[in-house]
């Protein structure tokens, strides 16, 4: 992904979710962010 200052929001959390599951894939799934470990499914249902 070309970065400018048209990216969308949408754009960006597209890419960091692609960039966790990578880091997941390479280093482990030990390795990904808290805020990734820490949303249960649950969290997910309700807010999004």
């Amino acid at each position: 992904m070309q970065w400018n200052p048209n990216i969308t929001l949408a754009d960006m959390i597209i890419s960091e979710g692609l960039a966790e599951s990578f880091a997941a894939m390479m280093f482990g799934a030990d390795k990904i962010g808290i805020w990734v470990k820490n949303t249960s499914p649950e969290t997910l249902k309700n807010t999004i």
